[in-house]
């Protein structure tokens, strides 16, 4: 529930508070994904498709540092 509400709000806050959320994400993929958090990747692309860019990539790009 925390995860999904996080993912909401990273295109919505100002950038100081993004980076704060950046951090929270990035202790979250470490632990839970992929085995408790299996959608996160179909989030990335819906939000893709659906015009929600900046997000999408915000969180692709901490998804990406974890490999």
């Amino acid at each position: 529930m925390v995860r999904d509400h996080i993912l909401v709000f990273v295109a919505q806050v100002p950038p100081l508070l993004r980076v704060q959320l950046g951090e929270c994400l990035k202790t979250i993929i470490h632990a839970d994904y992929p085995e408790q958090w299996p959608h996160l990747l179909d989030w990335v692309k819906h939000n893709l498709q659906d015009q929600q860019v900046y997000g999408a990539l915000f969180v692709l790009r901490i998804l990406s540092r974890k490999y």
